[in-house]
């Protein structure tokens, strides 16, 4: 089935599963094209599975931004002694109780929760938030080559869009490398054309940072208008690379060097 274009309250798992090219996908072309087709095209590559760090930051964004879904797509690992047989039937309950959940370890479940906590109570957070739309699907079609993208903006209010990061330095310095180390200005730059396709352009984009330790220090950074534009061109650079390689079907790798 073909994805229409247009704004969809797709599941996280909905919209990683649909057809576009999303950020994580461009990125990763970018980085080598040949490993793109291998991931998204071969047939061949098997994800690897979770990384208690992505556990973590899906958790908190769950947390913060659609908390009525915590309890119905989450549920904390019991401390069991299971050679006993209290143990044991309380594990069987478990089981059941787990079934279409993500089981958490409790040490996640403790430091998202306090991640949160520590979000929740940062007032510039708070105001982000207010009547804010959460994590909606968009889909479009890129002009110049009618390829079908799409992105996922964390938290949207008029004029301006936030996306929320959990890291190990929330400074600038580590905000800095991160951003381009992970495609942040990839990201940005695709979030600003999804949302003109859909006519609801924005002034501002918002990373909200947050460290994975406590005392869980919070960093807050607002994109400028060049650092924005280069994301906006480097997203269209890559839309213009990947279709000649659609077209051709030629997926460079990292080929002869000196």
């Amino acid at each position: 089935m073909t994805q229409p274009v247009g704004i969809f309250d797709y599941t996280n798992d909905e919209y990683h599963a649909s057809e576009g090219l999303s950020r994580s996908g461009l990125w990763t072309f970018k980085q080598l094209p040949y490993k793109f087709w291998y991931e998204k095209l071969s047939g061949k590559f098997v994800p690897p599975e979770s990384k208690d760090s992505f556990l973590l930051g899906s958790l908190v964004h769950t947390m913060l931004l659609e908390p009525h879904k915590v309890p119905t797509d989450y549920i904390a690992a019991p401390e069991l002694d299971r050679r006993t047989r209290a143990g044991k039937m309380a594990f069987e309950e478990f089981v059941i109780a787990s079934e279409g959940k993500t089981v958490v370890p409790t040490r996640i479940m403790t430091e998202a929760t306090a991640m949160a906590n520590a979000l929740g109570a940062n007032d510039t957070v708070h105001d982000l938030l207010q009547d804010a739309r959460m994590e909606k699907s968009i889909y479009w079609k890129h002009e110049a080559t009618g390829l079908l993208c799409k992105a996922r903006p964390d938290i949207w209010q008029p004029n301006v869009v936030s996306d929320l990061k959990t890291t190990l330095d929330a400074c600038h310095r580590g905000f800095q490398q991160s951003a381009y180390k992970y495609g942040y200005f990839l990201q940005a730059g695709m979030i600003h054309e999804a949302m003109k396709s859909i006519d609801e352009p924005f002034c501002n984009f918002v990373f909200i940072c947050i460290e994975k330790t406590a005392p869980y220090a919070i960093g807050i950074y607002m994109l400028d208008e060049d650092s924005l534009q280069f994301g906006i061109d480097m997203f269209h650079s890559l839309m213009e690379r990947i279709a000649r390689c659609y077209d051709t079907n030629v997926w460079p790798d990292f080929g002869i060097q000196k």
